[in-house]
């Protein structure tokens, strides 16, 4: 299944794709408020949750202990759900956890070719999703395309849910005045084209072939006869 991200000029996201409508909103002054997704029956709500200061400790984990830190705690309808923190395991070494209350563990790993960003979900030794965003936009409004094997939907609420996480750190463009009295949050900055690339231990995770195997007519190598 794919599902669409995609982020309006105030910070506000439509998530369609499948059986999956929601809407959702992050934090406009700070990525540590509440990350919210909601639809007429359902709403997930991710509430920041400190870390201990021993996490902020330089290498730390040369000792053997990662440094867990950007910790949501994840309810669906006012219930306990799961837990998502970045984890820092070694020098170039790291990682988002997706802990899920009924046992279920996803790890993300991010990685970035050239105009494309991706963010590549195991569960154990197999990539299970993909979420990739373009990084040619206009105004800093990005979109999000989530792609979801058939047989793990039952994760799609969840990894829907982290999208936004994710844009609220990575891509989530916040405007305060000096005085830090109002907000201006539509950024007009015209077609803007990045390109990043990331230097990780876990580059290795993202398989260009993933995409084009199980997603052929949403491929890259499709868009671009197109």
């Amino acid at each position: 299944m794919i599902i669409t991200v995609s982020q309006s000029a105030q910070l506000n996201y439509y998530i369609k794709g499948g059986a999956c409508e929601y809407r959702g909103t992050v934090g406009k002054v700070s990525p540590f408020q509440e990350i919210v997704m909601h639809n007429g029956e359902t709403e997930f709500v991710g509430t920041y949750q400190f870390s201990k200061w021993v996490n902020y400790i330089p290498f730390r984990y040369c000792f053997g202990t990662p440094n867990l830190t950007k910790g949501f705690r994840l309810q669906k309808n006012g219930k306990n759900f799961g837990t998502v923190v970045f984890s820092q395991h070694g020098f170039m070494k790291s990682f988002y956890v997706i802990a899920l209350d009924s046992g279920g563990i996803l790890h993300c790993y991010q990685v970035a070719k050239g105009t494309s960003e991706y963010v590549c979900v195991y569960l154990e030794d197999q990539q299970i999703a993909l979420i990739e965003t373009n990084l040619t936009v206009t105004d800093y409004i990005y979109t999000h395309t989530l792609y979801l094997l058939d047989e793990h939907s039952g994760f799609s609420d969840v990894l829907s849910w982290f999208a936004l996480y994710y844009a609220n750190f990575h891509f989530a463009k916040r405007a305060v005045t000096q005085e830090g009295a109002s907000l201006n949050l539509s950024i007009n900055k015209g077609t803007v084209r990045e390109e990043c690339w990331t230097f990780s231990k876990y580059n290795c995770k993202y398989d260009p072939q993933w995409q084009e195997k199980y997603f052929p007519k949403e491929s890259i190598f499709d868009k671009l006869k197109s």
